[in-house]
């Protein structure tokens, strides 16, 4: 963080195993009575960090949703997403915003969403088509520009 420059918009993203990996060995661990308390949990500290950083360095904080790129984990990246962006939308501070836009676009319609086909890259990252195709819509629309 001492490299980004004070009054930058900043993307800040969990990784899918953040929200899948860490918090099923806590609950598993008793540190967390469910998977949605250690979400919350987990988020709240993000939050706070962000609030922080924006505080300290006049930072923008746009928050990306979680990328659901494995099948195993789909389920829990979205609960996770739901959480966090109504977490962020909550909050309501103006340094700390959700990227509206990304997280439905990757996935197929249906009861069973799938990360759609342009999206697939090696079966664990996203195809970097998506960042011109989803997310620079999604921040030209936040960011106005």
């Amino acid at each position: 963080m001492g490299t980004i420059p004070d009054g930058s918009t900043v993307l800040f993203i969990f990784g899918e195993i953040d929200c899948r990996e860490g918090i099923l060995v806590a609950v598993e661990k008793d540190r967390y009575g469910s998977v949605s308390e250690g979400m919350t949990a987990t988020q709240t500290h993000y939050l706070n960090t962000l609030k922080a950083l924006s505080a300290a360095k006049r930072l923008d904080c746009l928050v990306h949703p979680i990328v659901p790129v494995l099948d195993e984990t789909r389920a829990i990246v979205q609960q996770y997403n739901a959480l966090l962006e109504a977490a962020v939308k909550r909050l309501a501070h103006p340094s700390v915003r959700w990227v509206d836009g990304v997280f439905d676009g990757l996935l197929t319609a249906g009861s069973l969403p799938m990360l759609r086909d342009e999206f697939k890259l090696d079966g664990t990252h996203l195809h970097p088509d998506y960042v011109t195709s989803l997310l620079a819509p999604s921040l030209v629309a936040l960011l106005g520009e």
